[in-house]
């Protein structure tokens, strides 16, 4: 398979693949600044002539800070566009990690180690070869300014040579941030993903409202994404190293439906080249005219969501170990309620779009509705246009059975929608934070919530990380995964609790996070008033007579005795 670069072609304009060459790499100029270094080439994979991945490519070559220039006067000079470069050291991380997935589905592991070969992958290079000069460029500042500053470029660079070899496994590390408080002290928060034995694939921060929690998220996605800024910081402060190292995630989701966070919305505005590396479930949307909030907002996201999500199981399926999106959507949520299937209202919609996809059309209660399942991918892939025009003007999703629309609680539509944009926008090694997933679930169901995520992150081999003030959520994490954040007359400390909290009891978690046994109760309060009414707890407890509890009983006496009666 050659990998091919075209000297003084626009990559922008619709990229053919080039004759008797079913599968190549195309190479194009791309002119994206990284901070005074252009090392950017656009790149087209072909597979059997179709077009199947668009990405970017960086290449850095040694004493150079521009790449196409250099590749443009070795082709004045003879070369032919066709890589390796001659007589050149150089190195290269490829800015989407499906690149690797891409070549071993389509290709031989022996071809796939041609093309790696010819780009001197940086990655393999360093960790596989040892090559000495490899390892001295992708140890000088520009390598890391320039090659390393996207998210997934970063993730390609650290992961992406363990597809060849057998004996690696791709997971994400554990890594430490660095928190400056508002009283200007340092705060060291330590995540923990890899454990033998217990589930260390949820970490959570905890403890009362103004600790800082959201705030905390907020800077963790800001500097993985690198867009963090020191005004973000509180009171303008920051460390100067935020990671002790970056961590390997290739994509972030972050759920906040609270309409007052403070979360980035998009990268439209980031000096990033990949601005879908990020992605914002909430209430909050950005236009020309500032910040709004809509509350249906939600629902039309899950929508595109669903949009995605058949696109790209349509496209990927042939990767090795891909993971149909639509089927782990209806498996998650078939758990936590009963329905048939996920569908649209498209009664309204003309018949020249209805009668294409009248397969998928089931009539319930004189409406039309449009189904998706696995069938829907292929139809959608032949006729996007139509596909797009049919789910165009529907926000809201509905699950239905044989007797019409499933109606569903807020909650519950809350956390389908919470469900479906996770898995939409997850990919292998996905990060995933939630702000405060508890406040439109009921206790029980923030339970369900813990388990159905655990399952997503379990299935595409991801980790998240929550703030939360539930006690239940915490029953659900191992210690070493909890991070309390508590008020001390010493400014906000951070720490993790000193006794097992898996399958902990809840008022031990709760007593030592929000520090209950120090805070007055009203039921505490109207003991004390009606022991001084009554004179005794023996008064008070016979005219209390079938109203009184054990608990109360005991805390009667005890306060009886506190007071020293």
């Amino acid at each position: 398979m050659k990998v091919q670069y075209f000297q003084n072609q626009n990559y922008s304009k619709k990229q053919t693949c080039p004759k008797n060459e079913p599968n190549i790499l195309c190479l194009h100029t791309d002119g994206w600044d990284d901070h005074g270094i252009k090392t950017t080439l656009h790149a087209f994979l072909f597979f059997n002539s179709e077009l199947f991945l668009e990405f970017e490519l960086k290449i850095l070559i040694e004493g150079e800070k521009r790449t196409s220039p250099i590749l443009n006067e070795l082709v004045k000079n003879g070369w032919d566009g066709i890589f390796p470069l001659p007589e050149t050291n150089y190195v290269s991380v490829p800015g989407n990690f499906d690149f690797y997935n891409s070549l071993i589905s389509h290709i031989s592991e022996q071809e796939a180690l041609k093309v790696i070969n010819n780009l001197r992958d940086a990655g393999y290079f360093v960790n596989i070869l040892k090559d000495s000069l490899a390892v001295s460029l992708c140890d000088t500042e520009d390598f890391s300014t320039s090659l390393l500053r996207e998210t997934d470029a970063n993730k390609a660079y650290i992961d992406g040579w363990k597809i060849f070899d057998e004996n690696q496994i791709t997971e994400m590390f554990d890594f430490s941030t660095n928190i400056m408080t508002r009283e200007c002290t340092l705060q060291t928060i330590n995540y923990k993903f890899n454990s033998q034995i217990l589930p260390y694939d949820i970490n959570v921060l905890i403890g009362p409202n103004g600790v800082g929690k959201s705030h905390c998220l907020k800077l963790l996605v800001d500097n993985i994404l690198g867009i963090a800024d020191v005004a973000d910081a509180i009171n303008g402060n920051t460390p100067k190293k935020f990671f002790d190292k970056r961590p390997n995630a290739r994509r972030l989701a972050l759920v906040s439906y609270s309409p007052f966070d403070e979360f980035s919305l998009d990268l439209k505005k980031e000096e990033l080249k990949d601005k879908k590396v990020y992605e914002y479930f909430g209430f909050r949307y950005k236009d020309d005219s500032g910040i709004h909030i809509d509350r249906d907002l939600p629902s039309k996201d899950a929508k595109n969501s669903i949009r995605s999500i058949i696109f790209e199981d349509n496209k990927f399926k042939v990767l090795k170990n891909w993971i149909g999106k639509l089927d782990t959507v209806y498996e998650v949520l078939s758990r936590a309620f009963e329905f048939d299937h996920i569908a649209i209202d498209v009664t309204t919609k003309s018949s020249k779009v209805l009668e294409y996809f009248d397969d998928n059309i089931t009539e319930l209660d004189n409406k039309n509705y449009f189904i998706f399942d696995n069938d829907v991918c292929e139809l959608a892939l032949v006729k996007p246009k139509l596909f797009m025009e049919l789910i165009s003007k529907v926000n809201q999703l509905v699950f239905i059975d044989d007797n019409g629309e499933v109606l569903l609680s807020s909650g519950q539509k809350i956390f389908s929608y919470i469900v479906i944009n996770i898995i939409g926008s997850i990919k292998n090694n996905s990060l995933i934070v939630i702000d405060e997933p508890e406040l439109f679930l009921h206790p029980s169901l923030e339970i369900e919530f813990i388990k159905l995520l655990k399952n997503i992150l379990k299935a595409f081999g991801s980790k998240a990380i929550l703030a939360t003030h539930s006690a239940g959520i915490v029953r659900e994490i191992p210690s070493p995964c909890v991070h309390v954040m508590r008020n001390t007359p010493t400014g906000i400390k951070i720490s993790t609790p000193p006794f097992q909290t898996f399958g902990g009891d809840m008022q031990r978690i709760s007593s030592y996070v929000f520090e209950d046994d120090k805070v007055s109760k009203p039921y505490e309060i109207w003991i004390q008033e009606k022991l001084n009414h009554y004179g005794s707890s023996e008064k008070l407890i016979k005219a209390l007579g079938k109203d009184v509890n054990e608990e109360m009983l005991i805390a009667i006496m005890n306060s009886e005795v506190d007071d020293g009666c």
